[in-house]
C-alpha cells in the first residue's frame, strides 16, 4: 500500500474506487430513513387538507377539512417550506459551536415529535368541529418546520462523519492480476450522499399509507402514522448514541469567521483583501482568523456562488407538494388518490439512484471518465427543464379535454387525460435530483469548513427558503386557466438557469 502522498489522481492507468463503508453509515441511513418516513407522513396531506373543505359522502371531490382553495393551500404550503429551510440557521450555529451535532439532531427530532402530536391532535373531528384546525396546523408547521429543518442541516454531515478515513490510498486487488486501484474518499463521500438520498426516498413510501388513511380513515390517522414514526427516528438515535462518530464542535471559530465576513463587507466583497497576508502588508493589521480560515471561507463562497442557481430548481421541485396534486385531481382516477402520484418521484428515486451511482458511475471510471460536479449539477438541471416542459403539455391537454378550461374537473362525457401521464414528470425530476440535489450535498459538505459544516449547509438550505419564496410570489397564476402558462414560465426559468449554470461555471475547476 501506498500513501496518499504517492497517489497520482490523475494518473489514468490508476482506477479510482470506493471504499468499503462502515456500519454507522446503513444506522443513520435508517434514522434518516424513518425521519423521512415521517416527513411525507405529515406533509404529503397539506395541500388536500387545507385546499377541500370536509368531504361529503356523495361528491367526487378528494378528501379535505379546511377548504380554503388552490391558490391559498398553495401559499401555506411555500410558506412552510420557506420557514423549514430558513430557520436551520440558528441550529445550525449551536451545533458547531455549542451542543454539537448529535445533541442537536436530538433536540431537533424532539421538537418534530411535539409538532406532530399537535398535529394529530388538532385534525381529529372534534378539533375541526371546534374551529382548532388551521391554529393547530399553523402550530404544528412552527415546531417542524424548526425541527425538521434543523435535522436535515445535520444529518447531511453527521452522515458523512461515519465515515473517518478520507484520505485516498493506493491498494493492490488480490483478484486482479496485482492491479493498483486507489481507493478514493471523494468517490466514497458521493456513494454515502447517494446513500442518504436513497434511504430517504425509501422512507418517503410512507406516502402510500398516508394517502389511503387520509381518505378511509381521515386526516388525523394519516398525521398519527407520522407521530409514530418520528417518535422510531428518535429511539434509534437514542439507541445509538454510544456508537456513532460525533465530531468535536469548536466555539471559538465563530467570532473569527464573523470578523472575516465583516471584513470582505468593509472591502466590497474583495475577497482577497481578507486575507491575512494582504491585511498585514496593506494594513499593517493583525487580523483573528487564519491563513487556513480564510482558505477555507473563500472556497465555501466559490461553491455558494455556483449553487445560487438551485433557486430555480427548488422552485420547480416544489411543485411536488402542490400543483402536481392539484393537476392529479383534475385527470382520470378511477380509485386512485389525487395525491399518490407524486410518489412515482420516490419510487423514480429508489430505482435510477442504484442505477446511477452502482451502474452507470462505474462504467465510465472503468473507461477513465469521471463526471465533474458541474456535469452532473448540470444534467440535473436539463432533466429539471424537461420535467417542467411536460408539465407545460400536459396541462395544455388537460385543459382541451374540458369544457370549462376555467374548472377542468368539471365532469364532461368523453375521457379525461389518464393520471398515469403525469408519470414521466416524476421520472425525469428525480433523475435531475440525483444528478444535481445529490452533488451538491457532496460539496457542501466536501468544501465547507471542518468546523462549520452544518452552518453552511444551513445556508445552502436558506437557497431553498428563497425559491419557495418565489414559488409564493407565483401563486396568483398558481390556478385554472392559468395553469399552461404558470409551468411554461418554470420551463423558461429552468433553462436559462441550465445554460447560465454551464456558461459561468463548466470551466471552473481550481477546487471541484
Amino acid at each position: 500500500m501506498k500513501s496518499s502522498a504517492q497517489v497520482n489522481s490523475s494518473d489514468q492507468s490508476i482506477r479510482r474506487v470506493r471504499d468499503k463503508v462502515p456500519w454507522r453509515l446503513w444506522y443513520v441511513g435508517a434514522i434518516t430513513l424513518w425521519e423521512q418516513a415521517a416527513f411525507w407522513a405529515t406533509t404529503v396531506p397539506w395541500q388536500n387538507y387545507i385546499q377541500y373543505p370536509d368531504k361529503q359522502s356523495d361528491h367526487p371531490q378528494p378528501p379535505g377539512a379546511l377548504g380554503l382553495g388552490q391558490s391559498v393551500a398553495t401559499c401555506i404550503s411555500c410558506g412552510f417550506y420557506i420557514f423549514y429551510y430558513t430557520a436551520p440557521t440558528a441550529g445550525a450555529l449551536l451545533s458547531d459551536t455549542r451542543w454539537g451535532r448529535y445533541a442537536t439532531l436530538l433536540a431537533s427530532l424532539g421538537m418534530y415529535l411535539s409538532g406532530s402530536v399537535i398535529l394529530t391532535l388538532s385534525a381529529l373531528p372534534w378539533s375541526l368541529r371546534e374551529g382548532w384546525g388551521l391554529t393547530g396546523l399553523i402550530v404544528a408547521m412552527i415546531l417542524i418546520g424548526i425541527g425538521g429543518g434543523s435535522f436535515r442541516a445535520g444529518i447531511v454531515p453527521f452522515i458523512a462523519d461515519q465515515y473517518t478515513a478520507i484520505t485516498p490510498r493506493l491498494e493492490m486487488f488480490p483478484d486482479s492480476d496485482g492491479t493498483l486501484v486507489e481507493v478514493d474518499g471523494v468517490l466514497t463521500l458521493q456513494y454515502i450522499y447517494n446513500v442518504y438520498y436513497w434511504a430517504g426516498n425509501v422512507g418517503s413510501l410512507s406516502w402510500i399509507a398516508t394517502v389511503y388513511l387520509e381518505r378511509r380513515v381521515g386526516f388525523a390517522a394519516s398525521y398519527g402514522l407520522g407521530m409514530a414514526i418520528i417518535a422510531i427516528a428518535t429511539a434509534f438515535l437514542v439507541a445509538g448514541r454510544q456508537h456513532l462518530v460525533k465530531a468535536p464542535h469548536n466555539r471559538a471559530v465563530v467570532s473569527p469567521s464573523k470578523d472575516l465576513i465583516v471584513a470582505t463587507f468593509k472591502a466590497g466583497f474583495r475577497l482577497y483583501e481578507a486575507d491575512p497576508t494582504y491585511q498585514l502588508e496593506n494594513h499593517q493589521r493583525q487580523v483573528s482568523w487564519s491563513t487556513e480560515l480564510f482558505a477555507e471561507v473563500s472556497k465555501t463562497i466559490s461553491l455558494l456562488r455556483m449553487l445560487v442557481l438551485f433557486v430555480v430548481f427548488y422552485i420547480c421541485f416544489d411543485q411536488v407538494q402542490n400543483n402536481l396534486i392539484s393537476q392529479a385531481s383534475s385527470m382520470s382516477a378511477p380509485g386512485i388518490p389525487n395525491d399518490v402520484l407524486p410518489l412515482a418521484n420516490q419510487v423514480s428515486c429508489i430505482l435510477l439512484g442504484p442505477l446511477i451511482q452502482g451502474v452507470l458511475y462505474p462504467w465510465l471510471s472503468q473507461r477513465g471518465t469521471y463526471l465533474r460536479p458541474q456535469v452532473r449539477i448540470a444534467v440535473g438541471f436539463g432533466l429539471m427543464t424537461m420535467s417542467m416542459a411536460y408539465a407545460s403539455v400536459l396541462q395544455r391537454f388537460i385543459y382541451m379535454s374540458s369544457p370549462s378550461p376555467a374548472r377542468p374537473s368539471t365532469p364532461i362525457s368523453g375521457p379525461k387525460v389518464s393520471i398515469w401521464s403525469q408519470v414521466p414528470i416524476y421520472v425525469l425530476m428525480s433523475a435531475g435530483e440525483i444528478f444535481a440535489y445529490v452533488t451538491a450535498l457532496e460539496l457542501t459538505y466536501n468544501h465547507a469548513p471542518k468546523d462549520l459544516k452544518v452552518v453552511v449547509q444551513a445556508i445552502s438550505l436558506l437557497l431553498g427558503a428563497i425559491g419557495s419564496g418565489l414559488a409564493m410570489a407565483l401563486t396568483p397564476i398558481a390556478q385554472d386557466p392559468l395553469m399552461v402558462l404558470y409551468y411554461s414560465l418554470l420551463t423558461t426559468a429552468m433553462g436559462i438557469a441550465t445554460i447560465l449554470f454551464w456558461v459561468l461555471f463548466r470551466k471552473q475547476s481550481a477546487y471541484f
